[in-house]
């Protein structure tokens, strides 16, 4: 018998013979190869999606931080000093990055020597990965001196501030 290039074989009588035995075993036992190279391919994507979730809960991969952010819109606009009969203005920012919507329970206050007490307060809803803008005008808290403004969230407990110089008479 005489192999030509085609894969095809003459036999002693000049038949044309089609492809041997040998070359099909060679195509299953790649065939194979195929199928092995798809299973592993199937497992490493089952571990991304079960195994990976299990790796998580045991502490084995990071977690994103989950976190509230808090600060005032416009610090460098910040009153320094304030008359008594005028108005204490200013804008917070709240921006949820802990991976669900919620809704921030929030209270300004005022703080000087002898005295404090409530200027606002109130509860703004933010979406997850949103942020949201407050803005809080009231009357100026006390007579005269230095005074803290503070915005504090209940949860997460933050709490923002700044200062300033109230001027003028006791209302």
């Amino acid at each position: 018998m005489r192999r030509g290039r085609s894969g095809l074989s003459l036999d002693r009588a000049g038949t044309v013979q089609a492809a041997p035995v040998g070359d099909a075993r060679r195509w299953l036992k790649y065939r194979r190869y195929g199928f092995a190279f798809l299973a592993v391919l199937g497992a490493l994507v089952a571990y991304q999606y079960a195994g990976l979730s299990a790796a998580r809960s045991l502490g084995l991969t990071p977690t994103p931080a989950r976190f509230t952010e808090l600060y005032f819109e416009s610090p460098a606009s910040l009153p320094t000093r304030l008359a008594t009969s005028g108005v204490v203005a200013f804008r917070f920012a709240i921006v949820n990055r802990e991976g669900a919507a919620r809704t921030y329970r929030w209270t300004a206050v005022y703080s000087s020597t002898g005295a404090h007490g409530l200027l606002a307060s109130g509860a703004t809803a933010v979406g997850s990965g949103d942020a949201r803008v407050v803005a809080v005008d009231v009357a100026p808290p006390v007579t005269s001196g230095a005074t803290a403004i503070v915005v504090r969230l209940d949860a997460p407990r933050q709490s923002i501030d700044y200062h300033v110089d109230v001027v003028g008479p006791s209302r």
